[in-house]
């Protein structure tokens, strides 16, 4: 049987993990619209496509090779009028192919209904569409607030999976590595680290910078930081090898993001996926998670003042993560998963 992944974001780590978790059950191939090449997906199984626009319609034309075909990001982009006929072929795709389309959606907020021909398109699909995944337990629950007269099968997907990954046991050393997860000051309030490490004693941590540190914005915000603890960098764009290395130096990770942009409540933030990956606990605002979904690895803060107790205690916390954690977020718990909850149980009574 055959499976078509389709990516039309840039999540090549996220299509790499799904690539190895299918790829156990199905003869699988990938359409992505950017960093393909970073995926780790042999080339024979990936499709090129030269006309971005025509992404749907050419797997309109091609659908029925497939028993499946796995929305890993949908058309979830700005409602500029040049990106009509890709929604409209997207939409045709699920008419059409309904039996064999399993969406995933990154952002619930793209879907609801607006007097714009983009949003009305992408919200129709919902009556439509018979199988949703999302990136996390509490975005299903949201989704289901959201969109109460969609009935399509829902599931979660997690971001990684604990089993394609042996993160190195790194021994608890006398100065924690604070792990954070790119740099990005769009979705991330770095001025409240740099207000938090103005007021404590840093001696106790350094900061590892796990991603990409090469333009000028991310080089000033380090730069800021080493004004008030070491930080450990690497001032270029990151291999995976190189990302992986910067990874594992880390005890726990640190996320600071922003309220404004919807976590944990109109999308996920995959970083609690970079925690599950290296199997890291990560300190994160409270409001990412209300439904104790990622209790068991996350260290919440509030406020500011949450924050500095966070800190200051940096060498108390357990760094442990529980096994019973771990194993749901392994890939064959996950794809078990999928099949019971999106009615797939007879899946493998198909010879296509």
């Amino acid at each position: 049987m055959k499976l078509l992944i389709v990516e039309f974001s840039s999540h090549f780590r996220i299509v790499t993990h799904l690539y190895k978790m299918f790829s156990k059950h199905f003869d699988v191939f990938l359409i992505m619209k950017q960093n393909v090449e970073r995926t780790e997906i042999p080339n024979e199984k990936k499709i090129k496509i030269k006309n971005e626009t025509l992404l749907y319609w050419k797997i309109l034309f091609t659908a029925h090779k497939y028993r499946y075909i796995y929305l890993s990001t949908g058309p979830e982009f700005r409602e500029y009028i040049r990106n009509i006929p890709f929604l409209v072929g997207f939409l045709f795709l699920i008419i059409f192919y309904r039996d064999k389309i399993i969406l995933q959606i990154r952002n619930i907020d793209q879907y609801k209904f607006k007097w714009n021909i983009c949003y009305i398109i992408r919200n129709l699909s919902l009556k439509l569409i018979k199988r949703i995944t999302l990136d996390s337990k509490q975005m299903v629950s949201q989704f289901n607030k959201m969109y109460p007269y969609n009935k399509a099968y829902k599931s979660f997907v997690s971001f990684y999976y604990t089993d394609f990954i042996k993160p190195k046991y790194k021994e608890k050393t006398e100065k924690i590595a604070i792990g954070l997860i790119g740099i990005n000051n769009y979705r991330k309030d770095y001025d409240l680290l740099l207000n938090i490490l103005s007021k404590i004693d840093t001696s106790k941590f350094k900061l590892v910078v796990v991603g990409d540190c090469f333009t000028q914005e991310q080089i000033n915000i380090v730069n800021k930081l080493k004004n008030y603890v070491e930080v450990d960098y690497k001032e270029k764009q990151l291999s995976e090898e190189e990302f992986y290395m910067q990874a594992i130096k880390v005890d726990i990770f640190f996320s600071p993001l922003r309220k404004e942009l919807g976590y944990g409540i109109t999308k996920e933030t995959g970083n609690f996926g970079d925690a599950i990956l290296y199997m890291k606990k990560i300190i994160i605002p409270k409001f990412v998670c209300e439904s104790g979904e990622f209790d068991k690895i996350a260290i919440y803060y509030e406020n500011e003042k949450k924050l500095i107790e966070i800190f200051k205690n940096i060498n108390d916390i357990d760094l442990s993560i529980p096994n019973d954690f771990i194993e749901k977020y392994k890939s064959d718990y996950i794809f078990n998963k999928l099949k019971r909850e999106l009615n797939l149980t007879n899946l493998f009574d198909f010879n296509n």
